[in-house]
C-alpha cells in the first residue's frame, strides 16, 4: 500500500491508531479520512488497512529476498553441505516509524524484532555524518585517441596507443581529482579507490591497433574528517 507524494502516508495511519507519536495528530486524522472516503470506511478502519498492507508488503519482500537468494548456486551449494535453510531469525528497523512497524513485521515473519536506541533519529545521524562520494567511469579508446568519462561527459585526448591499465587508472585519479575539486570536496579524494578496471585491445588484420580501457573509480563512503577526529 503505497501513498506518495504530499496525501496521507503510512506514518499517518501509525499516529491515527496511536502506534506513533511522530506527526500532528489532527493532521494525521484528516489525511486518512481522504483514504476512509474513498474505502467507505472510518479513519481509524482505513489506518488498521494500511498498516496491515504495509506489513504485510514488507514481509513478502523479506521473504522474496531469500527466495531470490535460494536459487543463486553457491547458495544452494553452502544449503547442501549445511543441511538447513537460510531464514530470518530478526528484524531489524531504525527510523522514524521503526518502533511501531518493525515489532508487526516480526511478528507477521514469526522472529524477534529489534530496535535500536535512538532508532527515530539513526537515518538523519548518518546522513548527517556522512562525507560526500563521487563515482567517476572512465572510458579510453587509444585508437581514436580520446577518453571521456560517463558522469559529465569530459572528453579528452590521449596520445598512447598502446596506453597500458596503470596509466589508465592514473588518468582516471586526476580527472576524479579534478572533479572533486570542482564539488568543493577534494580533501577527500585522496582516498578514492578503483572498483574496476579492464582493457581490451583492438585487433584488425593481424595486427593490434588499439585498446579500449575502462576504469571505474570513487570516494568510498565514510564519516566526515571532522567526525571521525573529535
Amino acid at each position: 500500500f503505497c501513498l506518495g507524494g504530499t496525501g496521507p502516508t503510512p506514518t499517518d495511519a501509525l499516529r491515527v491508531l496511536g502506534r506513533s507519536s511522530v506527526g500532528d495528530l489532527e493532521r494525521a486524522k484528516e489525511a486518512m479520512a481522504q483514504v476512509a472516503s474513498r474505502m467507505n470506511c472510518t479513519a481509524e478502519k482505513a489506518a488498521e488497512m494500511v498498516v496491515d498492507s504495509v506489513v504485510e508488503k514488507i514481509a513478502f519482500e523479506i521473504n522474496e529476498m531469500f527466495r531470490e537468494w535460494e536459487q543463486e548456486p553457491a547458495y544452494r551449494i553452502w544449503e547442501i553441505m549445511k543441511k538447513e535453510k537460510l531464514e530470518a531469525q530478526n528484524v531489524v528497523g531504525v527510523g522514524g516509524a521503526a518502533p511501531a512497524l518493525v515489532p508487526l513485521i516480526a511478528s507477521r515473519l514469526k522472529v524477534a524484532s529489534i530496535v535500536p536506541e535512538h532508532a527515530a533519529i539513526a537515518n538523519a545521524i548518518g546522513a548527517a555524518v556522512a562525507r560526500p562520494t563521487i563515482t567517476l567511469n572512465l572510458h579510453i579508446d587509444t585508437e581514436r585517441g580520446e577518453y571521456v568519462t560517463a558522469e559529465d561527459g569530459i572528453m579528452g585526448k590521449v596520445n598512447e596507443k598502446q596506453m597500458s591499465l596503470a596509466q589508465a587508472e592514473q588518468l582516471a585519479k586526476r580527472l576524479l581529482v579534478e572533479r572533486a575539486g570542482r564539488l568543493g570536496i577534494e580533501e577527500y579524494a585522496a582516498e578514492a579507490e578503483i572498483t574496476s578496471s579492464e582493457v581490451f585491445n583492438m585487433i584488425r588484420g593481424w595486427s593490434t591497433v588499439g585498446k579500449l580501457l575502462d576504469v571505474r573509480m570513487e570516494i568510498p563512503a565514510g564519516l566526515l574528517s571532522s567526525w571521525r577526529c573529535s
